[in-house]
C-alpha cells in the first residue's frame, strides 16, 4: 500500500487527510518558508512572547501533550477520547468502545507473547 505524509523537523510526520498523497501526486519535494520582515502585527512582542513560553511550558508539563504524544503519536488519545464518550464507534452507532484499551497506543508498545514467540 502506499502512503505519504507531510514531514518535518525530520521526525513528525502528518499523515492524515490525503495532503501528503496530494502534494506527493503533484511532485512537490519541499515547502520552504522564510520571513524577512518579522511579525508587523503584534502589539507587545516581549510580551506574546512571554505568554507563549508559559503555555508551552503547561503544554510540556501535561502528561497526554508532553509526554504521551511525543512518544506514541496520536494514537495515544485513544483511551482519552473514549473516555468522554467520543470515539467514534460501528459507523458512529456509539461513542465507546469497550475494546479501546486493548488497541491503545500504550497496548500497541507493549510486547506480547504469543506461540511462545514475542511479537510487537
Amino acid at each position: 500500500m502506499l502512503y505519504a505524509a507531510v514531514v518535518n523537523d525530520l521526525h513528525r510526520a502528518a499523515g492524515r487527510s490525503g495532503v501528503g498523497a496530494v502534494m506527493g501526486s503533484k511532485n512537490l519535494k519541499a515547502v520552504v518558508v522564510r520571513g524577512t520582515k518579522g511579525v508587523g502585527n503584534v502589539a507587545d512582542p516581549k510580551e506574546f512572547m512571554k505568554v507563549t513560553f508559559e503555555k508551552k511550558k503547561i503544554l510540556a508539563d501535561n502528561a497526554v501533550t508532553g509526554q504521551g504524544l511525543p512518544t506514541y503519536g496520536t494514537q495515544v488519545l485513544m483511551n482519552v477520547i473514549n473516555e468522554i464518550g467520543a470515539l467514534p464507534t460501528r459507523n458512529h452507532k456509539d461513542v465507546q468502545f469497550e475494546g479501546a484499551k486493548d488497541i491503545s497506543a500504550e497496548a500497541m508498545a507493549t510486547p506480547r507473547k504469543t506461540d511462545g514467540k514475542k511479537h510487537r
